[in-house]
């Protein structure tokens, strides 16, 4: 990564969190602004840092991509905390963007490579399904349902005065949202279960702060119509474990050197079941690498001879 590219990320996350606390801060329907505006500044900014890290370590792994990508379209959100109808309705329909690079990032790590049909399905479901209806709610709802707000700007691209399909399309989007999250966690669950012990190792504090974080954040979903100060209470659970993500992802570079490391690739290699000579190959540098076998007192290669 360049110089210029990399500063130009640092300029665009120091305008992206100024943005976010300035609209966060002077929000009267924000309880504990200040805090709010600090943990979800965190957050993103360790997202975005840990990404950039991750694409100058390793250029060719997507996971830097994932990670900084989750971490500028994090403050997309506080667009909806925004007293102007056009920025609310923006942040209103974009704001869940983010769990698109998210979910991939879980789902992708540590390769950085998603492998499966479902995998790769995943984050486009989630992305079509969680801005097309907040789309649909804003156009058919002048004032369509914003969790935790009564005072919100009307919507600046509502065509009809629709509020019974605003509430119902929020019903369905906190539906889908949840079905997501049990198959995201399900697929990792998995995943884990048929990880080998070295693997496993290697990827259980990404995983395990991302399987917090949806499902800390499933919990808000499913606490704020119930309770609102129970919501609030989970989510700076939430805020906590999704900020814990990146900061995960640094201490396994740490740790394991994953970026640079040879063992790494070859442990990952040998868990997906690549041939032995080619992971062996792949992590010494040496294309031409034969392996031979002792039998009866001889060495043999794997065809015996």
């Amino acid at each position: 990564m360049s110089r210029f590219t990399l500063a130009l990320g640092i300029a665009l996350l120091a305008v992206e969190a100024s943005t976010a606390i300035a609209l966060l801060v002077t929000n009267d329907a924000v309880e504990n602004p200040w805090a709010t505006a600090a943990l979800a500044s965190l957050a993103g900014a360790a997202f975005v840092i840990s990404g950039l890290i991750a694409l100058s370590l390793r250029p060719d792994n997507r996971t830097g991509v994932y990670l900084a990508a989750t971490g500028y379209l994090w403050f997309f959100a506080a667009l909806s905390d925004s007293g102007n109808e056009w920025l609310f309705t923006i942040g209103f329909v974009l704001g869940n963007l983010v769990w698109v690079p998210f979910t991939a990032l879980v789902l992708a790590y540590p390769t950085g490579q998603l492998e499966t049909r479902l995998e790769r399905a995943i984050p486009v479901v989630t992305g079509v399904s969680l801005v097309s209806l907040p789309l649909l709610a804003a156009l058919l709802d002048p004032t369509p349902p914003v969790a935790g707000c009564e005072s919100c700007p009307d919507s600046a691209i509502a065509i009809t005065n629709q509020p019974r399909a605003g509430e119902a399309l929020d019903v369905v989007a906190t539906i889908v949202g949840l079905a997501l999250i049990a198959v995201v966690v399900a697929v990792l669950v998995r995943r884990w279960r048929r990880a080998s012990p070295a693997l496993r190792r290697l990827v259980w504090p990404v995983v395990g702060a991302g399987i917090t974080a949806l499902l800390a954040i499933g919990l808000v979903v499913v606490a704020d119509p119930v309770s609102h100060r129970a919501a609030n209470a989970l989510q700076l659970l939430f805020f906590a474990a999704f900020a814990a993500v990146p900061f995960a992802f640094l201490f396994g570079i740490l740790r394991a050197r994953l970026s640079h490391s040879p063992v790494s690739d070859l442990v990952i290699a040998l868990d997906e079941d690549v041939l032995l000579r080619d992971a062996l190959a792949k992590a010494l540098g040496d294309p031409s690498l034969a392996i031979v076998y002792p039998h009866e007192g001889r060495w043999v290669d794997e065809e015996g001879t």
